[in-house]
């Protein structure tokens, strides 16, 4: 609705009436960009931020290098408008946007239009608007808290004016108003679910999504006056009469009518278009057949008797997706491939029958649905199965709730009719793209490269009339824009440089962070920014300078914080925003602009080495940085910065070395000591003092992300398992090997992770065991990973196959109430040697097999050893029996002799093995040729 200059304002004022001038107060469209940066300079920098945030270009048509010069905000998308906006706020922001939401870059009717005919068009449009209605609008439900100090602290206060102190920003430049929120949407479950994704409604990202939860959107809402609930507009009435006229309603069964389908989706299909493997009768919502089984769905369709008039609240806890409709209202969305997430929605319900749809789908992994209800004299529960009934042969869903709002406004079909073509007439389609209508013109407006004189005119004039738009600008936008347009004819490609300012201006990114000598928090608006660790002061509330964010941050870990809006600082309680695709080109600018140079030439470091020595050096007898830092996840032992086992995933190599040897140069005002200083170490007795050695071995420590055993001094004291003289067991959740993994430590410093429940080597490394204190702590929940390095991942999947030709597919593990095992399999347990070395057996079909390891020592002392396994099979003879070795990229390197993925490399004797394709990878797998009734396989694992 950007657009007043179309075909039929434009007749009336070309007819000569008598025009009324609508008597309210104006504001001009507020960008904060402009206002805090070029209000005052009037340049042409901020005339095209100015064209670019009003979407001018909408109507005035750019193309090529003109074009690039804007960074657009495209209008609102309105195709669910009816489902969540306020038929009596959308009739006043139509007719006096500005004085509805003063500030708002909407603009208003021309000056000059009578005031008949646009209370008129406003009449016809909102009831277009309203019919604009969505079936899959969200249902969110959650539980309200303080939404005022939850608006005032993840960050909305950034740009808004805070809850309760709205007085306190009056001075500040770039404060964005915010309308009557209450007046505005039909309830805080659609404030709620704007406030969880405005990207769905607002694709410009100027607002941004802060990751807030369910229950902080509901609460934020319910601060504005709102009270969450269902969106749908009106309470929807019961099935019974479609029941009757279908003649069916005294043959309803008990239980729900389930279809049971095969196949691999990410989300829930449309089921209308696939066959059913069977049809069966439920008593109640569960995942039934599928029990164990992957690769599967359920629809599930009846009817649910709802006892009382009232709001019901129904959740899905599904693992993976679900959704509960009801009619065809959609209330639960849990969609999706996920573990056991829970999912809410509510919807008013008449007294009666009601056609009820719960979908289900079952990727790979665990498998999980419950669907419950909770209402009016009902605590949640499962929904049980004296509520539920089916008829065998027909579903039939009644009409749909009426669409009433607020008692008065009943939607007129004609008058919506009419309203979609005043939509296309008078130019609202130009910016809003909904329901296919496309703007008709009768003049066409200008091209951009045709309004260079336009300062005064049109809508660059101080009271637009006839075709211009009223974006009630200011004479300081008038002037900008102006300005802009003087040198269209003569664009000029952005540098990196330009195009992060101009991306920084646009979405207020400056709000938050400063860059170079430009921008940050305003006076009023610094306040605000708040923290959870006082001792830290503005280090620790306010948000980071960007002044080297190229050279600092790697360009993944720039795309995740852009994308994902991820959290480093658990100090600070302001978010980093997501503001969508319009700002990922930032990665490549950042890079482009800002680089830095190593500090030094860093020595290659061994696994070994930075196991050992920057393992010491990050604990509190080394330089003690978690003294300060999280480890991860792991509290510091005093201040609670950055977690340490992020920073090789975040920070550039040669940054990273550079802030340790001076700190403070870098990031002035910075906390972090200085243990280098003039380039020497304060610890002289760890690798000699030397510099480089020290910072690559933290670097190369840092590296495994917190994989191994954490520094020295932190508040959980290791407890890793010795391996001096004999073999260690350690029986426990490990990483990478599951729930009943047997982990082996030798002394000759190699170790062995075996899954019990797929019998299989699982996982090997080299250098120290196991750091137990994990599940010597609490109820030690959680898995452990290894406490060594050099870490290789052996394939899964069962040890032993018989084939059906030396190409078919190697089987998969299979699952059975949610435990992954090798099918056709038994365990049999281990035997100890003198070394208390362990030999794993197990038996499949008439073969039993015996797997066992050892350790052989390095042949010098700075060398971790090798591992041998030499697996015996014995029993009847048995054909296309084969043993898979590894997996990955392999190569031959000699006779019986493998490189697998250039970082292990495998020697087989005993029997020939062979290399075969496997997808986009290769298998080494060796064929069974029982002799005697035996058969002896030795492999040999060097890496």
């Amino acid at each position: 609705m950007r657009n007043y200059c179309g075909s039929v304002w434009s007749m009336i004022a070309a007819a000569g009436c008598l025009f009324t001038i609508i008597s309210s107060a104006q504001a001009a469209p507020i960008v904060p960009g402009f206002d805090r940066f070029h209000a005052q300079s009037k340049d042409a920098a901020g005339g095209r931020l100015l064209i670019g945030e009003l979407n001018c270009t909408a109507c005035h048509q750019a193309q090529g290098a003109v074009a690039a010069q804007f960074q657009v905000n495209p209008a609102p998308l309105l195709s669910d408008v009816g489902s969540r906006l306020k038929p009596q706020w959308l009739r006043q922001f139509i007719k006096n946007p500005h004085a509805v939401k003063p500030g708002t870059r909407m603009p208003g009717p021309p000056s000059t239009i009578p005031q008949q005919v646009v209370d008129e068009h406003t009449d016809v449009l909102v009831h277009y608007l309203m019919s604009l209605q969505s079936t899959g609008t969200p249902r969110i439900a959650g539980k309200a808290a303080n939404g005022v100090n939850i608006f005032n602290s993840v960050g909305c206060a950034a740009c808004h004016a805070p809850l309760g102190n709205e007085a306190s920003v009056k001075d500040d430049k770039a404060t964005v108003p915010l309308p009557n929120l209450k007046e505005k949407y039909v309830n805080g479950s659609a404030l709620a679910a704007f406030l969880l994704d405005p990207h769905k409604w607002r694709a410009g990202g100027r607002m941004p999504k802060l990751n807030l939860t369910n229950d902080e959107a509901v609460s934020i809402a319910t601060a504005f006056g709102l009270t969450a609930g269902t969106t749908r507009i009106g309470v929807r009435g019961s099935d019974d009469e479609a029941l009757k006229k279908a003649g069916i309603a005294g043959q309803l069964q008990p239980g729900v009518k389930a279809e049971l389908y095969t196949g691999s989706w990410t989300k829930l299909p449309n089921w209308d278009v696939l066959k059913p493997k069977e049809t069966s009768v439920m008593t109640q919502f569960g995942i039934g057949k599928i029990d164990g089984k992957d690769h599967m769905g359920l629809r599930m369709r009846g009817y649910i008797n709802i006892p009382r008039d009232g709001l019901y609240t129904f959740y899905s806890h599904s693992d993976d997706g679900s959704r509960v409709t009801i009619g065809r209202d959609l209330v639960v969305d849990n969609d999706g491939v996920h573990g056991g997430v829970e999912v809410s929605g509510a919807i008013e319900l008449k007294t009666g029958q009601h056609a009820i749809t719960v979908e289900f789908f079952e990727a790979a992994g665990g498998e999980e649905l419950r669907v419950s209800i909770e209402g009016p004299g009902m605590n949640k529960r499962e929904v049980p199965a004296n509520m539920l009934s089916h008829h065998k042969d027909q579903f039939v869903i009644g009409e749909d709730a009426k669409v009433v709002t607020d008692g008065e406004f009943v939607m007129d079909l004609e008058k919506a009719k009419l309203g979609k073509s005043v939509f296309a007439t008078i130019g609202c389609a130009s910016c809003h793209t909904v329901d296919a209508v496309k703007p008709s013109f009768t003049l066409e407006p200008k091209p951009l490269t045709a309004l260079k004189n336009s300062k005064g005119k049109g809508c660059l004039s101080a009271k637009p009339t006839g075709f211009a738009q009223n974006f009630s600008l200011s004479a300081a936008q008038i002037d900008a824009i102006a300005a802009a347009l003087a040198t269209i004819d003569s664009p000029q490609l952005l540098s990196p440089a330009q195009s992060i300012d101009r991306t920084l201006t646009a979405m207020n990114c400056y709000a938050c962070h400063a860059r170079g000598d430009k921008g940050g928090p305003e006076d009023g608006h610094k306040l605000t920014f708040t923290g959870t660790y006082e001792d830290l002061a503005d280090e620790g509330r306010l948000p980071p300078h960007l002044g080297d964010a190229g050279a600092k941050l790697t360009k993944g870990w720039l795309t995740e914080i852009l994308n994902k809006g991820t959290k480093v600082r658990p100090y600070m309680n302001t978010r980093m925003p997501v503001f969508g695709n319009g700002v990922m080109h930032l990665v490549d600018d950042f890079a482009k602009v800002e680089t830095v140079a190593a500090a030094v030439n860093y020595p290659t470091v061994s696994q070994k080495d930075a196991m050992t020595h920057g393992r010491a050096l990050v604990g509190t007898g080394g330089m003690a940085c978690i003294q300060c830092h999280v480890f991860a996840g792991e509290k510091s032992l005093g201040l609670p910065a950055m977690d340490l086992a992020l920073m090789t995933q975040r920070l550039q190599r040669e940054w990273f070395g550079r802030y340790l040897l001076n700190p403070a140069q870098l990031r002035p005002g910075t906390r972090m000591p200085q243990f280098w200083p003039e380039g020497k170490s304060v610890r002289q007795d760890i690798q000699d003092g030397n510099t480089a050695l020290q910072i690559e071995s933290i670097w190369q420590y840092l590296s495994r992300g917190g994989k191994g055993p954490l520094p020295p001094g932190l508040a959980r004291a290791d407890m890793v398992l010795s391996h001096d003289t004999e073999a260690v067991m350690y029986r426990n959740f490990i990483t990478g090997a599951g729930p009943r993994a047997i982990g082996v430590g030798y002394p000759e410093k190699v170790n062995i992770a075996w899954d019990a429940n797929t019998l299989r080597p699982a996982m090997i490394w080299q250098g120290e065991f196991i750091d137990a204190s994990k599940h010597w702590t609490d109820r030690g929940s959680g898995f452990q990973g290894p406490a060594g390095y050099n870490v290789i991942n052996l394939p899964d999947g069962p040890p032993l196959a018989s084939l059906e030709s030396e190409n078919a597919t190697w089987p998969q593990t299979l699952k059975a109430n949610n435990v992954i095992r090798a099918a056709g399999f038994d365990f049999k347990g281990y035997q100890l040697d003198k070394l208390r070395r362990p030999t794993f057996m197990y038996v499949m079909g008439d073969i039993a097999a015996k797997d066992h390891y050892e350790g052989i020592a390095a042949k010098d002392d700075d060398s971790d050893g090798t591992l041998k396994r030499t697996l015996t099979i014995e029993g009847k003879a048995a054909d296309n029996v084969y043993a898979r070795i590894a997996a990955g990229q392999i190569s031959s390197v000699s006779e019986g002799v493998y490189r697998i993925n250039n970082n292990l490399v495998i020697k087989v004797t005993g029997a020939k093995a062979i290399v075969r394709a496997a997808g986009n990878q290769q298998e080494l797998i060796v064929p069974v040729k029982l002799q005697a009734g035996k058969a002896v396989i030795v492999v040999e694992y060097v890496w």
